[in-house]
């Protein structure tokens, strides 16, 4: 299996948004839809507010709020999954070619992605892949490498025998030269 670091580093960070927002969403709609949740709490504050109506405290609807919070998540929690399915669909699609062209396009949802559901992990998983460099583009540095020193060597090889030649007198210095200078080249 070819190594590409980029790509699984997206991939991580799709796979984190997608867990952190689906246990999102399960976590607001399970207190969304539990009516004994909010009866407890509303009493709880009706109590409280009791023990201090001396002090001229206004009654805070904390149901209403606590429901607007829970809305609220359930919204991160839905972009959070939207944005970990984008994140994996582009570890999978994106060539290091398209990766290259659409650069912006990838900072701008990274750093949108962050300031919606602020997640740093996610955040620096997106840009390690950002910097890291390509697999595949390191791979082929490496094999052009291995190419180019068996070359060198050849080419040292026969040189090699074109100086046994010529010291055992089969060549003369103008053959010599003018094979040589056909190797180099």
């Amino acid at each position: 299996m070819e190594f590409n670091s980029r790509k699984k580093f997206i991939l991580a960070a799709g796979i984190i948004y997608v867990v952190f927002g689906v246990l999102n969403l399960i976590i607001s709609l399970v207190l969304l839809c539990n009516e004994n949740f909010f009866e407890v709490i509303n009493e709880y504050v009706a109590q409280y507010m009791e023990y201090y109506t001396s002090t001229q405290i206004e009654m805070i609807d904390i149901v209403s709020i606590m429901k607007g919070t829970f809305i609220v998540s359930l919204v991160f929690g839905l972009l959070s999954v939207v944005f970990g399915v984008y994140f994996i669909v582009i570890s999978k699609k994106w060539s290091e070619e398209v990766f290259l062209t659409k650069k912006t396009q990838y900072i701008v949802l990274t750093i949108i992605s962050f300031l919606l559901c602020g997640n740093i992990l996610t955040l620096i998983f997106l840009l390690l892949a950002l910097y890291s460099k390509n697999g595949n583009a390191t791979a082929q540095v490496a094999t052009n490498n291995i190419n180019e020193e068996n070359e060198n060597k050849k080419m040292l090889d026969e040189i090699e025998k074109l100086k046994n030649l010529k010291d055992s007198g089969a060549l003369t210095d103008e053959e010599y030269t003018e094979l040589l200078s056909k190797i180099i080249k």
